[in-house]
């Protein structure tokens, strides 16, 4: 009776770590693909010099893509011009149904 006990059990905690294995990758390829995204958005406005059309188009293709672009203009040093890129993403576990969101943030100069 003692081995097929010990085989259930090993058996569910098996296929429950391979379950928050692949629940962690989903989650950190889901990070990666956004770091890219908000990336490739600040270097196309500073490539640009935050010229308005490109950051209309960038907004666009970001939304397209399933993330939120938020570009403000921060006003606390007159001599520079600098943009806080603020980039909101959600992380999905499809098992689980679970979602959670999260926001990448820096600036742009």
């Amino acid at each position: 009776m003692r081995v097929p006990l010990n085989l259930i059990f090993g058996s569910f905690f098996l296929f429950l770590m391979l379950f928050l294995m692949i629940s962690c990758n989903v989650a950190a390829y889901q990070t990666k693909l956004a770091w890219e995204q908000y990336d490739l958005a600040v270097r196309e406005l500073e490539d640009s010099h935050f010229d308005a059309d490109v950051m209309e188009k960038t907004c666009k293709d970001s939304r397209k893509s399933g993330y939120q672009l938020d570009i403000v203009r921060d006003r606390v040093y007159s001599d520079t011009e600098r943009y806080l890129v603020k980039l909101t993403y959600k992380i999905r576990i499809p098992i689980l149904q679970w979602e959670k969101e999260r926001e990448i943030s820096g600036y742009a100069i």
